[in-house]
């Protein structure tokens, strides 16, 4: 079983942002008293909530001032997201740009698949899919440790469901398994032909994202 004693301690303070973020009743007050002890994370929040990749009409200047602006969906969603990006600070692009691009990619299929309602899950699914690999730990151990609905936590450990059906076919499209692909689309009953630009557009919202931070 995962300890907090075995998590980097440099890595400790994000992976307490995303318990706090995703609590099933969020405490806003404790989000922010997290994000505001690890400057690194302040600032990477601000700079991504003031880049092309997030459209707010004001500029943001402070951690309460842009937890009010997101709201409660909002703050789970960009707080976890940034919380990711800097877990990898030491690790390969490559393996930012991975969770980055299967969240877009996974919330983008979801209305596709009749599951408008599930995006955020999905959302969420994507983000924590490389997480194992960038804290260096088995994904069943990470998942004690990060308060997310067990839809979710039942995908990310590989449990088919719902999420994990999505899941899969954007991988697939990422390994480039185009028969497994296209028999997992007819299943789900997502048009085939409109995979490949939710695809670039997922790589190229993921590339905005990280050239603002």
């Amino acid at each position: 079983m995962l300890t907090r004693h075995d998590i980097p301690s440099n890595k400790l303070i994000y992976l307490r942002v995303l318990q706090a973020v995703n609590q099933k009743e969020m405490n806003i007050h404790a989000v922010s008293d997290c994000i505001k002890s690890e400057a690194s994370l302040g600032y990477r929040l601000l700079r991504y909530l003031n880049s092309p990749a997030f459209p707010l009409i004001a500029e943001v200047h402070s951690i309460p001032h842009a937890l009010s602006l997101l709201g409660e969906r909002g703050v789970r969603r960009w707080v976890s997201l940034v919380s990711i990006a800097c877990m990898g600070d030491n690790k390969p692009e490559e393996l930012i740009m991975l969770p980055l691009i299967r969240a877009h990619f996974c919330e983008s299929l979801a209305p596709l698949a009749g599951l408008r309602g599930s995006a955020n899950n999905l959302f969420l699914l994507g983000l924590l899919s490389a997480v194992d690999a960038i804290l260096d730990m088995k994904m069943q151990d990470v998942v004690q440790e990060i308060a997310i609905g067990a839809e979710i936590r039942t995908a990310l450990l590989g449990e088919h469901n719902k999420l994990r059906d999505i899941f899969e076919l954007a991988v697939k499209y990422e390994m480039g398994c185009w028969d497994a692909l296209a028999a997992d689309a007819r299943r789900l009953k997502i048009p085939e032909n409109a995979i490949p630009e939710l695809y670039v557009n997922s790589v190229e919202w993921a590339r905005s994202l990280l050239a603002g931070a």
